[in-house]
């Protein structure tokens, strides 16, 4: 690792363990905190979102707000005591870990996920730019604008216009649009190791970004897939991959036409893959030397609301009726990569990130 920050993955957000040694310092307000990961107190606290590209342009305040008597004290039952003046006087709470208009602004989540590097500032990420040029950055269509969190922490993943009432806190009252803090999004690889709901949550959130439909006239088949869910470009992220697999059989079972089909977990150098490749400046992939990164060489991803029509030329003789099943495919991360970081990392035991079938569409021709 360039910073040197090659411990066990084992030792990535075990703040339990490590009995929250770090995060107790962050309670002695105005103190820095050094600790893996992102907690309540960071976003929470957050008081300002800048607009110059990303790369966490916020200002984190920790220091000035009225804290409760006691909350910084090391007595385990003094600190029981601040806890409970939390329910008693809420409204202090929610005054000092409450932003709702802050919130509610795309730009507050672009801090953080919108990359650029440094040095030549080339941009990395731009899921807040692919958000402004969106469908749902609709301000004046409240039906249809839809923010960040109206997405990625919505109770209802597979239904973002429902809104699920409940509470959020304790004998709090019951809102009714409770957020959720499960932040759903497309990596169900990392947030499957944490647990089978969350990565059900990610799977379930990322069947609902496309949807597929065919056609086919003679020898001619033709995909259409609609980006018809997703505020940035599919796929979002760095490293993830999407890809059409079409499968033709005949009368008989044979397959006469395939395109797509992985083999052996890798995916087809023909395949129609739908990802961007960074490069140099030399315009070569820069592979995981991200730090080489200049620009993006090629971007394939389908932006928000963009249908993309995928075409291919079917065998002239044929044997009807013809049998064609089209999916759209996702993996989060490359069998490639995958097998690079198992062999600096042997002892981890590290698994292959499954394929995930976001759409799939059969269809029986019998000419």
């Amino acid at each position: 690792m360039i910073n040197k920050d090659n411990g066990a993955l084992t030792q990535f957000g075990n703040m339990w363990e490590k009995k929250a040694a770090s995060l107790n310092v962050a309670y002695a307000h105005g103190k820095p905190v050094s600790e893996r990961g992102t907690g309540c107190v960071f976003c929470h606290r957050i008081t300002k979102a800048e607009d110059a590209g990303g790369n966490t342009d916020l200002t984190v305040n920790i220091k000035d707000r009225e804290s409760y008597l006691f909350e910084d004290s090391g007595n385990r039952f003094l600190n029981w005591l601040s806890e409970k003046q939390i329910n008693a006087s809420s409204l202090q709470h929610k005054k000092s870990y409450s932003n709702p208009e802050l919130y509610q602004s795309s730009l507050y989540c672009a801090t953080c996920h919108n990359e650029f590097t440094s040095g030549p500032g080339a941009n990395i990420n731009d899921n807040f730019g692919e958000w402004l040029a969106s469908p749902f950055n609709a301000p004046d269509k409240p039906e249809q604008h839809k923010t960040c969190i109206d997405c990625h922490m919505t109770q209802d993943v597979k239904d973002f216009n429902h809104k699920v009432a409940g509470q959020s806190t304790q004998d709090g009252p019951v809102k009714k649009n409770m957020r959720s803090h499960h932040f759903a999004g497309g990596n169900y690889y990392f947030t499957g190791m944490r647990s089978a709901e969350h990565k059900k949550i990610s799977i379930d959130i990322l069947k609902t970004a496309l949807s597929l439909d065919v056609e086919k006239s003679g020898s001619d088949f033709t995909a259409k897939i609609t980006n018809v869910n997703s505020g940035h470009d599919m796929p979002g992220g760095a490293r993830r991959q999407v890809w059409l697999e079409v499968v033709a059989t005949d009368a008989s079972g044979q397959s006469i036409f395939e395109s797509g089909v992985m083999n052996d977990g890798y995916i087809p150098k023909s395949a129609r893959k739908f990802i961007k490749v960074s490069v140099d400046e030399n315009d070569k992939p820069v592979g995981l030397r991200f730090w080489r990164y200049v620009k993006i060489g090629k971007d394939t991803r389908i932006k928000s609301g963009e249908t993309r029509l995928e075409k291919f030329k079917l065998p002239a003789e044929i044997k009807y009726p013809v049998t064609i099943s089209t999916r759209v495919l996702y993996q989060v991360f490359a069998k490639g990569l995958t097998e690079k970081v198992r062999a600096a990392f042997p002892e981890e035991k590290i698994p292959e990130p499954e394929v995930i079938e976001l759409v799939k569409v059969v269809k029986k021709y019998s000419q």
